[in-house]
């Protein structure tokens, strides 16, 4: 079923269909914490229903042009139609692809800035969802996390940005395959429902072929943050 929602955030909407993936805490602490420049060239690797960038130019987050890959036909078409009603034609293309060929599409040193919110679940780990769509947007059926960094590293310019939100429990493996992709952690932060619970999710930043020391910014708790990320807490199919 498709449903209208108004971001609270200017006046910028989104509409949902909830036989797919439906936005969540994921989404909205990733926005906050990508920086982007005015004349930054941005890619996103699975965009679902283009939440993000919408969040991002919403919260005064400018850049040049994005492009937004979804390999789901159907998820990407919502995700056109969500980019039209907010009059962003001029500044986001939505193309139906696999991040897996990003290169073919882009070609190296393309992007200053890469983001993704990925699969987070191993295939072997939890039990997959029946929905096709909201499965390979919760499980790694289409792309790993090896996949998702290398396809990063090969069209990002040298110093360029990636971020990514994930599961705390998987830092391990998103550190591992940044640091073999040379793609150098920088920023990482914890993200907590509140302050008796522990981390559920990471934000990290690294930046393509970078000497820098990692560091690690203090906590975040989502009860303190904005009451509009409160009302998303609830979508029945939350990756965390």
């Amino acid at each position: 079923m498709l449903r209208k929602e108004n971001l609270k955030i200017g006046n910028y909407y989104i509409y949902q269909d909830t036989d797919f993936f439906l936005y969540g805490t994921d989404a909205v602490v990733l926005s906050d914490f990508i920086q982007l420049k005015k004349n930054d060239i941005v890619v996103e690797f699975g965009t679902g229903n283009l939440i993000i960038p919408i969040l991002l130019w919403a919260k005064g987050k400018k850049f040049k042009k994005l492009y937004a890959l979804e390999i789901q036909k159907e998820v990407c078409d919502l995700a056109i139609l969500n980019r039209n009603i907010n009059n962003l034609q001029d500044r986001i293309e939505v193309i139906n692809a696999d991040l897996k060929d990003a290169l073919k599409i882009f070609g190296s040193e393309f992007a200053n800035v890469v983001f993704t919110n990925p699969p987070y679940r191993k295939v072997s780990s939890g039990t997959i969802n029946p929905n096709i769509k909201k499965a390979i947007a919760r499980h790694e059926i289409m792309c790993t996390i090896e996949d998702v960094v290398r396809s990063a590293m090969q069209i990002l310019k040298f110093g360029g940005r990636f971020y990514m939100v994930y599961r705390s429990d998987r830092l391990t493996d998103a550190l591992y395959y940044l640091r073999l992709y040379k793609l150098e952690p920088s920023l990482i932060r914890f993200v907590h429902q509140n302050k008796e619970k522990e981390s559920s999710l990471v934000l990290i930043e690294a930046k393509k072929g970078k000497q820098c020391s990692l560091k690690v910014d203090k906590p975040l708790f989502i009860d303190e943050m904005e009451y509009y990320l409160e009302e998303q807490n609830g979508s029945e199919d939350e990756k965390e």
